[in-house]
């Protein structure tokens, strides 16, 4: 009787743990081909990723010699690759704008976390390097970080005050 229902009790367990498991190996996977692309992007133009991170369906790698960027973002199996160095860069708006001094920050509150870069040159269009959207539940650890790192990054290259 006892070892009956350990087995349903550990059938029932198994069929709620399984979708967690399949969900994160999905996971794995995905952040695998989103790096696996990237690296391509970067040897076919000549540039060598010092730097990379993954978000949702995004990937944003540098090459710090180069100051070029390589930004991937993957919509319903459709990659958008957009290469730029920071010599091409006009003007960047940090959304939230972290550059003001003495600011202080609460993400929560905040519809999204975004960096938008507009070039020089009229032919190339925004681009936004979107961290966080409101609507798509609560801003993690995670996207605070990654939006930080790669606005003092930009800020620094660009030499924003």
């Amino acid at each position: 009787m006892n070892t009956s229902t350990t087995i349903i009790g550990l059938v029932i367990l198994g069929l709620f743990i399984l979708p967690f498991i399949l969900i994160s190996k999905s996971k794995k996977k995905k952040i695998e081909q989103l790096k696996n692309f990237l690296t391509d992007e970067a040897k076919k133009i000549g540039v060598t990723i010092s730097d990379i991170d993954y978000w949702n369906d995004s990937a944003l790698g540098i090459d710090d010699k180069e100051e070029t960027f390589i930004f991937i973002n993957e919509n319903h199996d459709e990659k958008e690759v957009r290469v730029f160095n920071i010599n091409e860069m006009k003007s960047v708006r940090f959304i939230p704008d972290i550059t003001k001094k003495n600011s202080k920050i609460d993400y929560k509150k905040e519809p999204k976390l975004c960096i938008s870069i507009l070039f020089k040159e009229s032919v190339k269009s925004e681009v936004n390097l979107v961290f966080f959207t409101a609507g798509f539940g609560y801003v993690s650890r995670q996207e605070q970080e990654l939006f930080e790192k790669w606005t003092n990054k930009i800020k620094k290259l660009k030499a924003i005050a």
